[in-house]
């Protein structure tokens, strides 16, 4: 009876070595054949231990403790926002600039202020979106709004954009402050990935480089409700608790982030050929945008819901306040080199629904093709819009919206 224990006992031992074996070979193919793919650099193909992701923070969160932010501040409702009168200087191109990003006393990017409501004479727009909204790594006076604003001096542009925004938070700022300032026209932008934002609580649980900060999101109750789950950190003081209890908290503030959720934790197996295999199978069953990017945007996905129901919230509210709302739409650098490769577009499931629900839209990517098609991709987009592709994306807008921006300076002269 042990003898026959033993010998199955080794069998399995050999059973398990072959196959640990097979899995080798079979990493080896799979680097060899997709390790260069940016898809697959991404940290979604790890285990990440996010205790000592935070731990590592530790002089983030202390920096947040003391505000020593000069243009991002903490925002109760938003997670963060911009400062007013806030003034950061960032590298660009290779050169420094001390004034980069300027806000004015609103926390508008600008260097001059708005009255509250616009004179007849003047056609408004407000601007809210994330770091292609805001116009990362250029200087104001090249952000695509400040460009936009000054073709035309019939015409106001109101940069309410902010680095690192989901659409969610785009969206509530617009709730918060976007009315007040009574805008003709109001504009939601959206840069291709941030779906993947809005179902994300913790910053870092999605992207474990970033801020140790966190966000409202906007969750689908199961009676089929959409309700807002509040930013957790509601006070800076909050944030000591990420030094004082670090574990409970994180807990806490990964129950309703999808990317928590949805990543498995370290464990003792990660050295496993077999079982890294086996888990690259999963993500790829799981997330099969890794493959296909189109399907990032499936109608099905939570993901794509939530940024269709925001969309459609935020027309309708804008509608009703007296203002045209119109969807800008920014592509990734990802996203515009596969569209020169291969004509297709990730997000064009979104861009069918918002024509079969007469969502007024303009698609920056068109506008890199009709004047940019010459231009290398990184010349547009190395990172975040280039100076060019800020022209570009200006020029385009101003094109797509000028009966609209006539209809209402018209409108507005004739009261």
């Amino acid at each position: 009876m042990k003898s026959n224990l033993t010998v199955k006992l080794i069998a399995a031992v050999f059973v398990l070595f072959v196959c640990e074996g097979i899995a080798r070979l079979g990493l080896n193919i799979f680097q060899t054949n997709f390790q260069q793919d940016w898809r697959f650099q991404d940290w979604r193909f790890t285990s990440v231990n996010y205790t000592e992701v935070v731990k590592q923070k530790r002089s983030m969160v202390e920096d947040i403790l003391l505000d020593n932010g000069g243009y991002i501040q903490l925002d109760a409702d938003l997670g963060w926002t911009v400062k007013p009168n806030g003034i950061e200087g960032r590298p660009s191109d290779g050169v420094y600039n001390d004034r980069l990003y300027q806000a004015n006393s609103d926390g508008i990017r600008s260097s001059h202020e708005y009255q509250r409501n616009p004179s007849s004479d003047v056609v408004r727009v407000a601007v809210f979106g994330d770091s292609f909204s805001h116009a990362d790594d250029v200087s104001n006076d090249a952000a695509w709004t400040a460009v936009w604003e000054q073709s035309n001096s019939n015409l106001e542009v109101l940069n309410f954009g902010v680095p690192g925004f989901g659409t969610d938070q785009a969206y509530l700022r617009y709730q918060k402050e976007g009315k007040e300032f009574s805008p003709d026209i109001t504009v939601l932008g959206i840069m291709s990935e941030n779906l993947m934002r809005n179902v994300n609580t913790f910053v870092p649980f999605y992207r474990p480089d970033a801020w140790p900060t966190s966000k409202p999101r906007f969750v689908f109750a199961p009676d089929g409700s959409f309700t807002l789950k509040e930013n957790f950190f509601r006070d800076r003081s909050d944030y000591q608790a990420l030094i004082d209890d670090l574990p409970a908290t994180l807990l806490e503030l990964g129950e309703h982030d999808w990317w928590y959720n949805a990543k498995y934790k370290p464990g003792i197996l990660d050295n496993s050929s077999l079982f890294q295999l086996l888990h690259y199978s999963y993500i790829l069953f799981r997330y099969p945008w890794m493959l296909d990017d189109r399907s990032l945007y499936k109608k099905e996905s939570e993901h794509y819901k939530i940024l269709l129901e925001i969309i459609q919230r935020f027309s309708k509210e804008v509608e009703e306040s007296g203002s045209t709302p119109v969807i800008v739409l920014f592509p990734s650098l990802e996203v515009l080199e596969k569209f020169r490769v291969d004509g297709n577009l990730m997000y064009s499931p979104l861009l069918d629904d918002l024509d079969k629900q007469s969502i007024r839209y303009v698609d920056v990517l068109d506008g890199f093709t009709k004047y940019g098609g010459d231009v290398d991709v990184r010349g547009l987009i190395p990172g975040h819009n280039s100076v060019i592709g800020n022209e570009m994306a200006a020029r385009y807008i101003n094109e797509e919206l000028q009966v609209l921006i006539e209809s209402n300076l018209t409108t507005k002269q004739n009261r």
